[in-house]
């Protein structure tokens, strides 16, 4: 079971091993990861039964709730734990002063308000903290880290998608990947087929791009929006050119910011990194350890190479 549905976790563990006394959210209730596993009239009561004590989301509001009214009537839900819910949430309530900010007009904070709290320097020294122990290197099986302008002057930026997603809504997080990079002193060129050999339409030849580019940096930002919503790298074919099919002539390292399975789809890279979170923070964090300043200390808490024998080449 999931973790908004088990008892195991979210009491036993959370509540009595770890202490914590807080309130628990469920994540989204739509999701299949917590539809598919019972009938959503068992699964909605069973989840505050199982330790849960606020449902996010619902899929018909009218029939959730009556869902609830059903698993406090059959027993359920106890009422014992019913209070325990309820007063956590009150309690939650109270501490951010909700009742009057809600009387006085001003229980949604400006964005100029939100900006100085979330904006205080603990709190981004915190998240350079988290983004730096987060990004793992996966895959490593050529010399070319730490990366440098000295040792890979001119750098051929491939962008594989480049939307705004949950953790980063404003605009694409390679922009700032580009920024750091050139700020550092490299050389950014856009990966295009004045560079790329590929059949007759580039006249280039493999020795000629190799003249003219030092290193290929994949960097992947495929998540939730657009097209990309099966999270796999869709190549054109296999004989285009934004395959990376030139690792054996040039050096290539990919970069993923959101989806941490992209090997499954470049299983001859052989420098590969995970980000997990398209945020400037994590921007920052991947290009200090590519260029050696900060040693990569992230573990992957998947299986990065899928299963896969292939993708460990």
């Amino acid at each position: 079971l999931p973790g908004s549905l088990s008892y195991e976790l979210t009491t036993t563990l959370l509540r009595d091993e770890m202490g914590f006394n807080g309130v628990v959210v469920s994540d989204a209730s739509q999701m299949a990861g917590f539809t598919m596993f019972m009938p959503r009239q068992k699964a909605v009561p069973h989840c505050i039964a199982a330790g849960v004590d606020m449902i996010l989301f619902t899929i018909n509001y009218e029939e959730d709730v009556q869902f609830m009214l059903d698993g406090v009537a059959d027993g359920t839900i106890s009422a014992a734990r019913l209070d325990e819910a309820v007063t956590r949430i009150l309690a939650l309530k109270a501490k951010l002063r909700l009742p009057e900010k809600k009387a006085a007009g001003t229980l949604i904070p400006s964005l100029e308000e939100t900006e100085k709290i979330i904006g205080r320097d603990e709190f981004k020294e915190w998240t350079k903290e988290c983004a730096g122990k987060a990004v793992t290197l996966v895959k490593n099986k050529k010399d070319y880290l730490p990366i440098s302008p000295e040792k890979y002057p001119r750098i051929l930026l491939r962008v594989v998608n480049n939307q705004p997603g949950y953790c980063n809504t404003y605009d694409g997080p390679t922009q700032h990947f580009r920024d750091r990079l050139e700020e550092e002193g490299f050389t950014v060129i856009d990966y295009d087929l004045e560079y790329v050999p590929m059949l007759n339409v580039c006249r280039n030849s493999v020795a000629q791009m190799k003249e003219k580019i030092d290193l290929i940096l994949y960097v992947v930002n495929i998540g939730m929006p657009g097209e990309f919503r099966f999270n796999r790298i869709m190549w054109k074919n296999g004989m285009q050119y934004d395959v990376p099919k030139f690792s054996a002539d040039i050096p290539e390292i990919m970069v993923s910011l959101y989806n941490p399975y992209h090997l499954i789809d470049a299983q001859m890279m052989p420098v590969y990194i995970n980000a997990y979170s398209p945020t400037n923070a994590v921007v920052d964090a991947v290009v200090e350890r590519m260029m050696g300043r900060a040693p990569f200390t992230g573990e992957s808490p998947v299986d990065a190479f899928a299963g896969l024998w292939d993708t460990r080449l």
